[in-house]
């Protein structure tokens, strides 16, 4: 129930894509155009997923909440990316890093969860 009124909320779903979308595939290999940004109105602000690559040394997306009017990043919600080895600050293959920022009163990340890529059959 909660799963079908999340998905219908994409309905509103403002789509905003670069000048030159880059093209990606799914498991079925059918070619589709990622934009590099999406937002959803949730109200005063729009929760909005965008593709991010500062000073990192792997790309990263980032989850943040957006003012309407400004476009100005208010506060970020969740940052998710190849991990990184902190020792070296190089990336660590095949292991995925979410930084969760749960507290709205601070700039750190409140839980950080490291996913390790599922090894799929070749059959797949």
């Amino acid at each position: 129930m909660l799963r079908d009124e999340v998905w219908n909320g994409f309905n509103d779903l403002e789509i905003t894509e670069e000048p030159t979308p880059k093209p990606c595939t799914c498991n079925k290999n059918t070619p589709i155009v990622v934009p590099s940004k999406m937002s959803i109105d949730i109200g005063s602000v729009n929760l909005t997923v965008e593709k991010y690559a500062g000073d990192h040394p792997v790309q990263e997306i980032v989850i943040c909440l957006e003012d309407k009017a400004t476009g100005v990043i208010l506060q970020d919600i969740a940052v998710v990316r190849q991990a990184v080895d902190a020792s070296n600050n190089e990336a660590t293959p095949d292991t995925v890093e979410c930084l969760v920022f749960a507290d709205s009163d601070t700039e750190d990340y409140t839980d950080k969860f490291l996913i390790n890529s599922h090894k799929f059959d070749s059959d797949v």
